[in-house]
């Protein structure tokens, strides 16, 4: 995972992009889903994921931890969510995180239509 195996090409592009430049720009990441309410899931694996994958990789090959420097931010398990509302927050140097973006949303992503459609049949 830390070497964007998981990740879309573009997020990886993105990274290697930053990290050639020696550019470390600073974003407020905000994730949320577009559609309905919803029980929110798979936000504990978000953050584990982002807790031992983020950072950076030298060039003798030994990987830099990057959650230290990273403000992460977030709603807890089985809430309710609505239409828009941010569930997590990430904010520091987009080259630390850049290459786990697809791996944190597809967490997010399943896990909370799992718990969505569990809730509904439980009503």
């Amino acid at each position: 995972m830390r070497s964007g195996y998981y990740s879309d090409a573009y997020f990886n592009n993105a990274k290697e992009l930053l990290e050639e430049d020696a550019r470390h720009t600073q974003v407020l990441m905000q994730v949320f889903q577009k559609h309905s309410a919803a029980v929110l899931g798979g936000i504990d694996e978000a953050i584990a994921v982002l807790r031992e994958c983020s950072g950076s990789r030298h060039a003798d090959g030994s990987w830099e931890r990057g959650w230290e420097q990273l403000q992460v931010r977030a709603l807890h398990e089985g809430e309710e969510i609505s239409e828009r509302e941010v569930v997590l927050t990430i904010e520091g140097d987009y080259s630390l995180f850049a290459h786990l973006e697809t791996v944190y949303l597809g967490c997010l992503s399943r896990r909370t239509k799992v718990m969505s459609n569990v809730a509904r049949v439980v009503e």
